[in-house]
């Protein structure tokens, strides 16, 4: 079932949709771990709009963590049901159809909803969890948006729809993200615009993402060009 709750923040930070494929927890599982500390590098630069798969219940401190953090939060459960009810008025399929985001932030390939579903300035997957995955080389899974536009699609159509190739994946962000560097040699492309995100520490390398577009408009100074003055020549006294 989906829950949604809507936070009051400052108007005046750009706008990031994350998609999780976990509830962020920084005392749960490594992936739930790994979520916050998005999570938190997210909120320190921008309004997040985020949309989570709940694997399990969630309890009221964990939901408070995560609210205090992010602008709206809307849970989608995978649990199966025989009967779908619609999300299409809900969370990040309705979002993602009413406004352009300046960042798209997924915490996962196997959540990846695909270039055309979302208008986004900067598009980031973490592929720090997806190490055994990147092997394999198929997200098994439909992005978690796809399920949420399009929920009457069958689990099995869903799965074929939304299977892509890593690379496939890593070619559609802007920038793949690790957690260690060590982990950008295991990316099977892109690995010039891999970012590393670590997991404790400051976030300087999460700001530089969004540093390195304000260099290319330095102040230049405006051309001046002189002109020779000649002097006038004072009349002489009668």
């Amino acid at each position: 079932m989906g829950n949604e709750m809507r936070l009051d923040t400052s108007q005046s930070q750009p706008s990031l949709l994350m998609l999780s494929d976990c509830f962020p927890d920084p005392d749960g599982a490594s992936r739930a771990a790994r979520a916050w500390r998005l999570l938190c590098c997210a909120a320190s630069t921008h309004q997040v709009y985020l949309s989570a798969d709940a694997g399990r219940p969630v309890n009221l401190d964990q939901w408070r963590r995560v609210a205090d953090l992010a602008r709206r939060v809307h849970l989608e459960s995978r649990r199966p049901r025989l009967f779908r009810p619609s999300r299409i008025h809900q969370g990040a399929g309705v979002w993602a159809r009413q406004r352009r985001f300046d960042v798209l932030l997924v915490t996962s390939s196997r959540v990846w909803p695909g270039i055309g579903l979302v208008d986004a300035g900067l598009r980031l997957c973490d592929f720090s969890q997806d190490k055994d995955r990147a092997g394999q080389g198929i997200v098994e899974q439909a992005g978690l948006l796809r399920r949420l536009v399009w929920p009457t699609l069958g689990r099995s159509s869903s799965r074929v729809e939304g299977a892509m190739k890593v690379s496939e994946v890593i070619a559609e962000c802007d920038h793949p993200l690790v957690a260690l560097a060590e982990q950008v040699s295991g990316l099977p492309a892109g690995q010039s615009r891999a970012v590393t995100v670590q997991e404790s520490g400051p976030m300087d390398s999460w700001a530089q993402l969004f540093q390195e577009g304000q260099t290319l408009s330095e102040f230049v100074a405006p051309e001046v060009t002189v002109m020779p003055i000649h002097p006038v020549p004072s009349r002489k006294a009668a």
